[in-house]
């Protein structure tokens, strides 16, 4: 067999193809559409604003009115000693006043006479007032606004956890996606090689090549197997790795099947978003759409009121309460003046000589104020940077990969050359396999710069919280 025939299998060339015959496309898209609708992870998420609902109504159930009722009563030895009925309806109001108003009656013959009503009972209207402590706020007060700042945040929140989710898809399909492009670099090298080792062979054995082109031939052979079967073996693990975020409607986990390949089109999204939302945009930005720094700032703002909260109760505890009474049910029409005449007053005072207990309770919680701020100070500004930098890796790497493009066709010139020397019997076995060998690292380093790309774009739309896009429709 002549070098002519040799030259013509070489001619074939070295491009990839990236389709598969008889092959399931898998898109990034798809998998996030899936991983949007069915994974446990984001199910559990879209709960998280239900839950701070939840605790708003609740915080807000503290003002609900108050309908109560009760009863007592002793007879002993036939006789009644006494019989006491109330009825009352309590309504809390936002402001620390607290209207009341009902009915009693009692009666007996061993009635204490502060108890004793008229013969149709005594219905009474007024209200509460704290004058210091719990004036400007209290307990339930503080607990509802923190409710509302957990309302506010339960968005953020979800978006976080995607966030989250979302680049660790992400960068599992990029792990795929680029041990399926290697599978297919070195199963395309294999064949050649394989052709090549055969013309190589019936031209030894027809006497026109030495026995060293068989054995340097044989070699590139193996290595390339040995390249395809480590590379198919992380295209599969990371297929299964990529199966663990996959879920069907039933919840049941879902495996693709051995001939799904992924599609390098679903990645354009990542381009789409990174230009949507530069570093200068994302930056300016930080404070009102960032998820974990609005985050951070409600969780601030919760412990600027527990801290209010606790320096009101450094204050007296002085309560003030009236009621106007009447006989009947409210029956002042019927007896004028009596509206005036007739009142209960009371008037509380209390607090404690040391004030230790509120002291420390006040000294925590604005140690803990002062602390919190100065942990998101820095946090905040340790975010910006990392934005920063990883804008400019997304750059850096955006334009080491485009040129790249030139170094792998500079490497196959080379090797387009090559073939043309050796057609002519000008080159060599071995110059050909090692031009050869230099192509396909350059397309394996292509291949990495891609994913290096990829992630990179990826980790700055992570970093910069705006990820979750990809993972989460209205």
């Amino acid at each position: 067999m002549k070098k002519g025939a040799v030259s013509i299998l070489l001619s074939l060339g070295f491009f990839l193809s990236l389709q598969a015959q008889d092959s399931l496309s898998l898109t990034l898209g798809r998998v996030l559409a899936l991983v949007q609708d069915n994974h446990p992870v984001a199910k559990q998420a879209s709960l998280l604003p239900e839950e701070a609902g939840a605790y708003l109504l609740k915080a807000r159930g503290s003002f609900d009115p108050k309908l109560q009722f009760q009863q007592s009563n002793k007879y002993y030895n036939g006789s009644n000693y006494y019989e006491i009925k109330e009825t009352g309806l309590k309504i809390p109001t936002w402001f620390g006043l607290e209207l009341a108003a009902g009915w009693e009656s009692a009666k007996g013959s061993s009635l204490n006479p502060e108890d004793k009503t008229p013969a149709e009972g005594l219905s009474y209207a007024g209200a509460s007032l704290p004058l210091l402590r719990n004036l400007i706020t209290d307990q339930r007060r503080t607990q509802l606004k923190q409710a509302k700042l957990m309302r506010e945040g339960g968005n953020y929140a979800k978006n976080v956890v995607l966030n989250e989710l979302a680049a660790e898809v992400i960068e599992t399909y990029l792990q795929w996606y680029t041990a399926w492009r290697e599978v297919k670099l070195y199963e395309q090298g294999l064949q050649l090689s394989q052709t090549r080792l055969q013309a190589i062979v019936s031209e030894f054995q027809a006497g026109g090549r030495a026995a060293v082109d068989t054995i340097e031939t044989a070699l590139q052979v193996q290595n390339f197997a040995v390249a395809l079967k480590e590379s198919r073996w992380y295209e599969l693990k990371w297929r299964l790795m990529l199966s663990a975020h996959l879920w069907n409607g039933r919840g049941e986990p879902l495996e693709p099947e051995d001939n799904t390949i992924p599609a390098a089109s679903g990645l354009d999204a990542l381009d789409s978003l990174v230009a949507a939302f530069p570093d200068s945009v994302v930056i300016s930005n930080l404070a009102e759409q960032h998820p974990e720094v609005v985050l951070r700032e409600l969780g601030l703002q919760s412990l600027q009121l527990d801290y209010r909260l606790q320096r009101q109760n450094l204050l007296p505890d002085i309560q003030l309460k009236y009621q106007s009474l009447s006989n009947g049910w409210f029956n002042h029409a019927s007896t004028p003046g009596m509206m005036y005449d007739n009142y209960r007053f009371g008037l509380h005072m209390g607090s404690s000589l040391f004030l230790r207990k509120e002291r420390g309770e006040y000294k925590l919680s604005r140690l803990k104020l002062q602390g919190t701020t100065f942990k998101f100070g820095q946090k905040n500004r340790e975010l910006t940077q990392k934005i920063k930098s990883q804008w400019q890796q997304e750059r850096t790497l955006g334009s080491v990969y485009s040129s790249y493009d030139g170094i792998v066709s500079g490497y196959e010139a080379l090797y387009n050359m090559e073939i043309q020397r050796f057609q002519a019997g000008d080159g060599t076995l071995f110059l050909l396999n090692t031009r050869e060998q230099r192509l396909v690292e350059s397309r394996q380093k292509q291949i990495g710069y891609y994913r290096k790309w990829k992630q990179s774009q990826s980790d700055y739309l992570q970093q910069s919280g705006v990820l979750w896009n990809l993972i989460s429709r209205p």
